[in-house]
């Protein structure tokens, strides 16, 4: 039976966590026997595991990387494969979704919208007309999700509030995907750009998500997409080269109504909000609706109302409105996830710019506040590895339960954005719940650390 187990350990298939294993062990030249040695795990066990026959247990796994003793990116990358072979290659590919997600965010806050150097098509045309007269503009875009990118409709949106900053301009989506697609990754490739939009003030956004293969408005034209703005209809051919202009009132009510009709039926996912305390009475109660359900908040520096007491509170500020924040805050019990490098910023400089709040601690309280940081590391904050995440530098987000995400600027609640999608949400939820409950290579500090 060893040598049967053994010969297994030794076949070449495609790459999982026993193949990894044995490359690691082969650059280290350490022999099977010196590995069953040094773990003490069960020979005939190491052999399955090593053979692709059984899983380690994360304590098992554990023990092996510690007498392997990998260098840090190896140590990273066996993790993900041991994460990703556990728990399932679907589930695996949502939470890299979700990186990713997080990772264009970045990229994205850094860099900008990339401007638009040709003219405005035919629809920013109209887009543009929509927002030229002095009443807000509505603008309805029903496109699927390669189309919004290639027609440069964020590009042309984000031009065009640039040069009407005055002017309220309302715009509903609704996001159809790609045949392959489905609504989580449509609304996670779209968000980092409509987020990019509500930055400036004088946008407001919604959107709805049309579940794949269903029927568009009229499956058999040519131009089953279209774009409302003001008074003008825009059809859009399939594939986004062709477009016609529409101004007849019959046709521009009949679209509205089709557009209401179909946005109802496939529910908001995304909303905005604006004006801090409207969006602090939002949080407020969202926060008592998901009470006793686990709230995850992901902030690029530690929040500065889970991290001083009520009394450092008020030496700074004396608004009790946000003193009620804090307090719903701590009841949720939320756990905060951020990095080393925000931590350090906070307590290197003292300056805190969150939740529409902008103080500099004093030099005498920088030291307290240092150490109510590292009280609750382990508890309830806990530091990503920033070679394995990429924590968005402008933002905070909240998963409330496994029902919704609301993304707020982190310097500044003077707006929110809220995702309604319990198929989103799910999964956010489980990622932020795995890191604390499994082997993984984001999480630096551990529970009860």
């Amino acid at each position: 039976m060893g040598r049967n187990d053994e010969k297994l350990a030794n076949e070449v298939g495609p790459m999982n966590v026993s193949e990894a294993l044995r490359d690691t062990m082969a650059h280290r030249n350490m022999s099977k026997n010196e590995m069953i040695r040094r773990t003490g795990i069960d020979r005939s066990t190491f052999f399955q595991i090593l053979g692709g026959r059984r899983s380690a247990t994360p304590a098992q796994f554990e023990k092996i990387l510690e007498k392997l003793d990998p260098e840090p990116c190896e140590r990273a990358s066996l993790l993900q494969t041991y994460e990703a072979e556990r728990v399932g290659e679907a589930v695996y590919a949502a939470w890299e979704k979700i990186r990713q997600f997080w990772k264009r965010l970045d990229a994205l806050d850094a860099a900008g919208l990339p401007p638009q150097k040709a003219p405005l098509s035919c629809i920013g045309q109209a887009m543009e007309q929509a927002v030229s007269g002095p009443d807000p503009a509505e603008i309805r875009i029903f496109l699927p999700e390669d189309l919004l990118g290639r027609l440069g409709v964020f590009t042309d949106l984000a031009r065009i509030g640039a040069l009407q900053p005055d002017c309220e301009i309302w715009v509903a989506f609704l996001l159809a995907p790609a045949p392959e697609s489905s609504a989580f990754e449509t609304v996670l490739d779209n968000l980092p750009e409509l987020l990019e939009l509500v930055k400036a003030q004088n946008f407001r956004i919604s959107a709805g998500s049309v579940p794949a293969g269903a029927d568009q408005f009229t499956v058999l034209t040519p131009y089953p997409y279209f774009v409302l703005a003001g008074d003008v209809l825009i059809l859009v051919s399939r594939d986004g080269s062709k477009q016609k202009e529409l101004t007849d009132p019959s046709f521009v009510r009949d679209y509205e109504k089709s557009f209401a009709e179909a946005l109802g039926r496939a529910g908001k996912v995304i909303d905005s909000s604006r004006d801090l305390h409207s969006c602090l009475q939002i949080l407020g109660g969202c926060f008592q609706r998901f009470a006793g359900q686990e709230i995850y908040l992901l902030d690029p520096t530690p929040c500065i109302d889970l991290s001083i007491t009520d009394e450092e509170l008020r030496r700074y500020l004396q608004d009790d409105t946000l003193l009620s924040y804090k307090h719903l805050l701590e009841q949720t019990g939320v756990r905060e996830f951020s990095t080393k490098t925000g931590m350090q910023q906070l307590v290197g400089n003292g300056n805190v710019a969150e939740s529409g709040v902008h103080i500099r601690i004093q030099p005498e309280d920088v030291p307290v506040l240092a150490g109510n940081l590292k009280a609750r590391l382990g508890k309830n904050l806990f530091l990503l590895s920033e070679e394995t995440v990429t924590v968005p530098r402008d933002w905070s987000m909240y998963v409330l339960g496994e029902e919704m995400l609301i993304i707020v600027p982190h310097d500044d609640n003077r707006f929110l954005v809220a995702v309604s999608s319990r198929k989103i949400a799910e999964k956010f939820a489980g990622w932020f719940h795995s890191r604390l409950s499994m082997e993984n290579a984001d999480l630096l500090t551990r529970p009860g650390s």
